[in-house]
């Protein structure tokens, strides 16, 4: 049994390890980041469509994808800026940002006291959040539901959570705007 759960461990360990590499996918509707080893400076980098905005800068390239860009895959080229022969020749997944998760934080105000607020965001890697912009939102517990919109709780929505007691679930439900301009909605389930 013992043999069995070091192999497992090893085996979810090992996955998760691989698929921690997340500099090879590119993200429609943000600035991504891809670092190139031992790029000189008498090389640059190409792009198989000119709706692509590249910035280069020292040995990382910065692509600016289309939010509604058509193609599942992009071909990055290395060229020598003299003679244009291709150094090296690489074809990276472009997808859409995943969708984000809705959560309710207390905020600290200037003497105000505290206040609740929607957060919106998605984790991309081990480094990078992408934020989402709250438009609308719904509160809905077993008692009462209420509406409200933007990220700051309104007074009612306030007033069905006090109704809540410890263990009832509450759901919300919004629509929120990435980076990339598109509207989604989505829903977490929350225990009090």
């Amino acid at each position: 049994m013992m043999k069995l759960l070091t192999v497992l461990f090893f085996f979810i360990s090992f996955i998760s390890w691989t698929q921690e590499d997340h500099e090879l996918v590119l993200y429609r509707g943000i600035e991504n980041r891809v670092y190139l080893k031992d790029l000189s400076e008498n090389e640059r980098v190409i792009v198989n469509d000119s709706s692509i905005l590249v910035k280069q800068i020292n040995d990382s390239i910065y692509l600016s994808v289309p939010p509604l860009f058509p193609l599942n895959t992009l071909r990055l080229q290395v060229v020598d800026q003299h003679t244009n022969a291709m150094k090296m020749e690489q074809e990276l997944p472009v997808v859409f940002i995943p969708d984000p998760i809705v959560e309710l934080l207390i905020r600290r105000g200037n003497g105000c006291g505290a206040y609740p607020v929607l957060k919106s965001w998605t984790q991309l890697n081990p480094e990078f959040k992408v934020e989402f912009e709250v438009l609308t939102y719904t509160i809905e517990t077993n008692y009462r539901k209420a509406n409200g919109i933007g990220k700051t709780l309104n007074f009612y929505s306030i007033h069905v959570l006090k109704l809540i007691s410890v263990g009832d679930l509450f759901l919300i439900h919004a629509k929120v705007k990435g980076p990339d301009g598109i509207i989604r909605e989505v829903k977490n389930q929350y225990k009090f």
